[in-house]
């Protein structure tokens, strides 16, 4: 997910529930002597609390180009003078003293997506005090059976439908192995079973963002089970912030893992969930019914995928660019500090004419190029 523009960050600034648990955590721990990193800053709210709230120091590090805007934001604030912006990774970020707090919004939606987690652990092991504060502090992972009938037919069955007479029934494969996330309100789930806590992490000392569960989930109430439905609580400060689609909806949203085949269940009935995710991996959930019968899907199995296109992401694959690759390749070492832009495209037109046949092609090419990776 990019977090560029403005409208990205929208539903994160204006999440009143969300942003009040992290204003008294920070409250209840901020000193006048406290130094506080605020990572994936973003707008800098979080960061902006903290240093009304006292603190000598705060450093933001965000490295998507909303920064910008950021900068004009503490620029208009009372607080100029005990902010730094660092537009970089944290992994390639070098604070100038070690932080008391580390405030972040780095827990996906199901706590696992995005990858963020393993950007936190990072910051902690290298800039956090020892006996400093995260917020949040943990994570847990939470899941039930659900009761879906018109979403399951919205985003999966729909596919066995012919339109204009012709058969897309095959997509019906990628979208059963697709995880779908979305908002309580338009998956409007019915629990058939109590919600199970399935993985928990303490990111105080967590080494990885990896996932290997397997709990058993009870069945309370009679119905057709189409997945299971995935969502996670975080301990910030001295409050437990819950993304459940039963309590106050914040800008998070729930993660449906939809089964292949709906299975019919009963009250006392029992189904064994497993999932299976290692960072930045794919997502498989396998669920085993009262009678013994496997479904497994994954994430893995949501597109098409050809031996050629499973061999480029394969640790033996010794490939060579491709012509865009080399397009790529001829703007960034013509990036000499010396070379107008305007070269850089005529030159790239001229050597690949049958990928840029129009001049505004070309320059939104090299733009762009020029917008990533340029100083």
């Amino acid at each position: 997910m990019s977090y560029d523009s403005i409208e990205s960050h929208k539903n994160m600034v204006f999440d009143h529930a969300r942003n009040s648990i992290y204003e008294q955590a920070l409250r209840d721990v901020v000193t006048p002597d406290s130094v506080v990193l605020d990572l994936g800053a973003g707008l800098g709210l979080h960061g902006l609390i903290a240093a009304s709230l006292g603190a000598r120091k705060v450093f933001l590090v965000e490295p998507a180009r909303i920064l910008d805007t950021t900068r004009e934001v503490i620029r208009r604030s009372q607080f100029a003078d005990r902010i730094e912006c660092i537009d970089q990774r944290i992994e390639t970020t070098q604070l100038s003293e070690q932080v008391d707090i580390i405030v972040s919004v780095f827990t996906g939606n199901f706590l696992l997506m995005e990858d963020l987690l393993p950007s936190l652990f990072n910051a902690r092991d290298r800039f956090l005090k020892p006996e400093g504060h995260l917020i949040p502090s943990t994570g847990t992972m939470i899941v039930a059976p659900v009761a879906m009938p018109e979403y399951y037919r919205e985003q999966i069955e729909r596919w066995t439908q012919q339109v204009n007479g012709q058969d897309l029934s095959l997509i019906r494969t990628y979208a059963v192995n697709s995880p779908y996330v979305d908002q309580a309100g338009n998956l409007k789930p019915a629990l058939l079973g109590n919600p199970e806590n399935l993985h928990h992490i303490d990111f105080t000392t967590a080494t990885n963002a990896d996932c290997d569960a397997n709990i058993t989930l009870g069945i309370t109430t009679s119905g057709w089970c189409h997945g299971c439905l995935g969502w996670f609580t975080a301990e910030v400060g001295t409050s437990t912030l819950s993304t459940a689609p039963f309590e106050t909806p914040l800008h998070w949203s729930q993660v449906f893992l939809p089964l292949q085949q709906p299975i019919r269940v009963s009250a006392g009935d029992t189904i064994e969930f497993h999932l299976k995710r290692p960072t930045h991996g794919d997502w498989t959930w396998t669920i085993v019914d009262q009678d013994g019968k496997v479904q497994r899907q994954s994430s893995f199995l949501a597109e098409p995928k050809t031996p050629t296109r499973i061999l480029r992401k394969s640790s033996i694959h010794q490939g060579k660019l491709n012509l865009r690759g080399q397009a790529l390749q001829q703007v960034l070492s013509s990036l000499n500090g010396k070379t107008p832009s305007e070269d850089i495209r005529n030159q790239l037109r001229q050597d690949f004419s049958e990928l840029f046949p129009e001049e505004h092609s070309a320059q939104q090419f090299v733009s762009w190029v020029c917008d990533q990776y340029s100083e």
